[in-house]
C-alpha cells in the first residue's frame, strides 16, 4: 500500500510527539530542513518526546501476543466447523 505509514504516524503527529512528511513530497532538501528546524530547537525536542511517549502504549506488542493466544483457540475451532461443514 503506497504511503501506507502516514495512517501509522497521525497519533503521534496528533499528540504533538511527531511531524509527518508526505511520501509524495519527501525529499533529503525537505528532510533536511525539518530536522535544522527541530535541532535548532532543544525545548521543542523535548516536549516532543514527552508527547510521543505519552501517545504510545508501552506493552502493545504484549497485549497483542496475549490478544492473538485467547483468539486463536476459537478461530482454529471455527476454522475446523466450517472446514467439516463444507466437507459435508
Amino acid at each position: 500500500v503506497d504511503d501506507h505509514q502516514t495512517a501509522n504516524a497521525h497519533g503521534f503527529v496528533r499528540a504533538g510527539g511527531a511531524i509527518a512528511m508526505a511520501q509524495a513530497t519527501f525529499a533529503p532538501a525537505a528532510l533536511t530542513a525539518a530536522l535544522a528546524e527541530l535541532l535548532a530547537d532543544p525545548a521543542r525536542l523535548v516536549t516532543m518526546a514527552e508527547r510521543a511517549r505519552n501517545a504510545g502504549v508501552v506493552d502493545a506488542e504484549t497485549r497483542l501476543a496475549d490478544l492473538v493466544e485467547r483468539l486463536a483457540p476459537a478461530a482454529a475451532a471455527g476454522a475446523r466447523c466450517r472446514g467439516a461443514e463444507q466437507a459435508a
